[in-house]
């Protein structure tokens, strides 16, 4: 079956699944046949930031499971532009700045619980 929706996962999702969160296993699973999922280095960079040394095994073999999309210069030249337009206005952080650049780049839908972070940046979110 062919694949209808690219989805990039944020940090927090991440996070739920690590904790076997039931309702974000349940919607990933459900919707595992028509979407691929992606993570980005800022979730390694995340994930890494909070792990205990007991738990790398764990969080190595689920970011692995994932393919990375990488931060490059037209991502870096989106999240500026973002950062530009929402910074002030917003409070948008760096870190969600590049998330929705990735996203909007690769054109994935977002799925996050942080809804409020990215409330005015035109990106799709993954419901």
């Amino acid at each position: 079956m062919k694949k209808i929706g690219k989805v990039l996962l944020d940090t927090d999702v991440v996070i739920n699944i690590l904790k076997d969160h039931k309702e974000t296993v349940d919607k990933l699973q459900s919707s595992i046949e028509d979407h691929s999922f992606y993570i980005s280095p800022i979730v390694w960079m995340e994930i890494y930031k909070g792990m205990r040394k007991d738990e790398e095994k764990k969080v190595l073999k689920l970011l692995n499971f994932f393919e990375c999309l990488n931060i490059n210069n037209e991502t870096g030249a989106i999240a500026g532009a973002l950062l530009n337009k929402f910074c002030k206005s917003h409070g948008l952080e760096e870190i969600d700045a590049f998330v929705a650049a990735i996203a909007q780049y690769n054109k994935c839908q977002l799925f996050t619980y942080n809804k409020k972070h990215f409330r005015m940046i035109d990106v799709d979110l993954f419901i």
